[in-house]
């Protein structure tokens, strides 16, 4: 059977309950198989909620925590890490101060000798792509150490991640397509909501949720999160993520935590509705 590819985007959150992200994303890549997974790990103050980076409660991994939760968090799977302009795997973990895990090998899937233009694949917002659309015939050996001086690379910690993950087939699933009009219409109402703090994240998520009921998206799902609630009183503190799935020749999947167009024809999207907190006994 054919492997899927995932390409995992942007992946963001709010700032409240922690931990949520990682298991969404496992779940997701799982409910997937067979698949290979690719990640371009970059930190960022905020990648998808608007104001986010002005809430003191996000907690905003630095370059090299980024990687290591990566690294973690498709632990359960067999693959490639790197990190550009370090070229052995006893540099990179001392730089990052991360013993072996999981099944990882460092370097990269491809022929040290192949061309580049052939065999990495080019995905929307990654520095590879970037490169490779410089139309500069290299070797991948080459390719790979001139990410290591780029803009993008050379001036921060970043991380590469291909992983390819077995397990049995889901088989076909019925699949709710977003057009073209019905993206743009809630991408636009999505980023003109705030989420600089825990009433804005509360607010614009009710109303997130209601634009998504309104365009007809289906039901969300729900995640049932455990822990000690905001206020007996105050509307839950919320969580969203959106997946999502876009084929591509080859078939592409793009994940993130936020509604991502399909290329070229629909979207599979799972929302996570909030739910008033629960406490603990």
């Amino acid at each position: 059977m054919e492997k899927k590819t995932l390409y995992i985007g942007k992946v963001d959150s709010t700032g409240t309950h922690r931990g949520v992200i990682s298991k969404v994303i496992q779940a997701y890549v799982k409910s997937e198989t067979p698949c290979r997974v690719h990640v371009f790990a970059r930190s960022q103050p905020q990648y998808l909620f608007h104001r986010s980076a002005m809430n003191k409660d996000k907690p905003v991994l630095s370059d090299r925590d980024l990687i290591r939760w990566w690294y973690k968090v498709l632990s359960f799977g067999q693959g490639w890490w790197s990190i550009p302009g370090i070229d052995d795997e006893a540099s990179a973990r001392h730089e990052l101060g991360r013993p072996k895990q999981g099944g990882w090998k460092y370097g990269y899937p491809y022929d040290p000798d192949a061309r580049a233009a052939q065999v990495v694949p080019r995905f929307n917002d990654d520095a590879k792509s970037r490169l490779l659309n410089k139309g500069e015939d290299m070797s991948v050996k080459d390719f790979w150490t001139m990410l290591g001086i780029t803009e993008e690379c050379g001036h921060h910690l970043t991380g590469f991640f291909v992983a390819d993950v077995d397990g049995p087939s889901g088989g076909p699933r019925e699949k709710r397509g977003i057009d073209g009009e019905e993206y743009t219409l809630f991408w636009n109402y999505f980023m003109d909501l705030s989420f600089e703090d825990s009433d804005s994240v509360t607010e614009s998520t009710w109303k997130l949720v209601s634009k998504w009921t309104q365009l007809g998206f289906g039901d969300p799902a729900r995640f049932v999160t455990r822990g000690p609630a905001y206020s007996p009183t105050a509307q839950p503190p919320n969580r969203v993520n959106v997946l999502s799935t876009a084929k591509r020749k080859p078939e592409v999947n793009t994940l993130s935590a936020s509604a991502i167009r399909r290329r070229p024809e629909s979207v599979n999207t799972l929302l996570a509705r909030p739910k008033r907190p629960r406490t603990d006994d």
